[in-house]
């Protein structure tokens, strides 16, 4: 019998209405852990295995600096990060994924599309990691020369 693993999800969102929609659209199917991001972000990073983020740049600064994108990424590199905002530039997207986003979702945003990015980051997290996997197997294969 295979055991079924559920994937983690954090999500470091500020508003506390926000953070009830994700609790009921994802609880389901992920164990979904959120926090406002007034800790100690790096510790909340590292205190547990998380199988993707999911990180709100809510004030004007994050937009800006992506201070805390870059952290994610720094401590938890193989780790697909979904940025969402209530803002949506082309500037700001363009920002995001170039610090590492995996996606960007646009506040308000539906149960649908919040779950079609969690799927579509855990599936390519998924991929990344049997290639990987695969590249590691191929190079312990004793040469043939």
């Amino acid at each position: 019998m295979v055991e079924q693993v559920t994937r983690t999800i954090l999500a470091f969102e500020g508003a506390a209405d926000w953070q009830k929609r994700l609790q009921r659209d994802l609880s389901g199917e992920y164990d979904i852990i959120c926090k406002n991001g007034s800790g100690d972000f790096a510790t909340e990073l590292l205190d547990r295995h998380t199988d993707v983020v999911l990180l709100d740049l809510a004030t004007a600064k994050e937009r800006e600096e992506m201070h805390q994108l870059r952290k994610v990424r720094s401590l938890l590199p193989h780790t697909p990060v979904i940025v969402t905002s209530a803002e949506e530039s082309a500037e700001l997207v363009v920002r995001a994924m170039k610090f590492g986003a995996f996606d960007f979702v646009t506040k308000p945003y539906s149960p649908h599309r919040i779950r079609i990015a969690v799927t579509q980051a855990l599936e390519t997290d998924r991929k990344s990691t049997r290639l990987n996997s695969s590249h590691t197997d191929i190079s312990r294969m004793p040469s043939s020369a």
